[in-house]
């Protein structure tokens, strides 16, 4: 079980509250536009995220920073959002953007490089009264572990890529 208290030494916690700043680079509500090479511009992947769920029409979205984005997406969610965001080409288009984030915001890609093989996690947690962050009540949010998974294996082809090129 990951707690804040060593995030940063045994995991990234990938979440605007991170104790580490490529954790909160890596947050999709984090400020870091991409032009995403199917649909423009978007002022962060939370913006993607909630344009691609609520049908690709309302283009005021693409310029709204993340938690904007998320308030705007989240009044507007339509009913099959789940089905939505499970859907083969939903995280096609989503994994794309999170590709051009990187490709765009190479300081971002160069710190998750430096990181080598600590594993990304996405929880939120409460800092107990003491203020004692081993002791902080964690909360997991494994439903969209795949977008840390293919994080990851940016991770990975960008340092298989790094070593062949030093051959």
């Amino acid at each position: 079980m990951f707690t804040p208290d060593k995030e940063g030494i045994d995991h990234i916690n990938v979440y605007t509250k991170s104790n580490t700043e490529l954790g909160r680079l890596l947050s999709n509500l984090a400020n870091t536009p991409i032009n995403h090479p199917k649909y423009g511009f978007f002022a962060c992947l939370e913006a993607l995220w909630y344009w691609l769920v609520i049908g690709k029409e309302n283009h005021e979205i693409k310029d709204m920073n993340g938690f904007e984005a998320k308030k705007f997406g989240q009044k507007n969610l339509p009913e099959d959002y789940e089905k939505i965001i499970e859907s083969e080409e939903f995280r096609k288009d989503f994994k794309l953007g999170i590709r051009q984030k990187m490709l765009e915001h190479k300081n971002i890609l160069a710190m998750l490089v430096k990181t080598k093989d600590l594993p990304l996690a996405h929880y939120y947690y409460y800092t107990p009264k003491d203020g004692n962050l081993a002791n902080a009540k964690v909360i997991m949010k494994d439903k969209h572990q795949w977008q840390l998974d293919y994080i990851e294996e940016i991770r990975q082809k960008t340092i298989e890529w790094q070593k062949e090129k030093e051959l």
